[in-house]
């Protein structure tokens, strides 16, 4: 082999070398800050978790939900609107709103007794 094709081969190799020594330092940049990721995710949880040891500890206050419900009182009749039906409109109003009443309990909200 020449000079040239020496010096030609050299110059590649040296750009490889270049190229491939850009990359591991990409490469451990990239890590380095995923592992400070995962240090401030790590430090996040176990925030999380002393927070809710306390709060489970002191007593959040929350109520517990009831477990024993009222009877459930059964539907009215349906209104229909028609005159010859057997219910008019304020009976059956007064039928939904004593059933809603005496079942509060059973609904979370005012949307789930729609």
């Amino acid at each position: 082999m020449d000079k040239n094709n020496l010096r030609k081969r050299r110059d590649e190799t040296l750009h490889l070398l270049n190229e491939k020594t850009e990359g591991v330092f990409e490469l451990e940049t990239y890590t380095e800050n995923l592992e400070a990721e995962i240090q401030t995710t790590i430090q996040d949880k176990d925030a999380v978790i002393t927070y809710l040891q306390s709060q489970a500890q002191a007593g959040s206050g929350t109520p517990t939900p009831n477990t024993q419900r009222s009877t459930k009182q059964p539907n009215p009749e349906p209104f229909t609107g028609m005159e010859d039906w057997k219910i008019t409109f304020e009976n059956w109003q007064i039928g939904i709103d004593g059933k809603l009443s005496v079942n509060a309990d059973h609904y979370d909200n005012e949307a789930a007794k729609m």
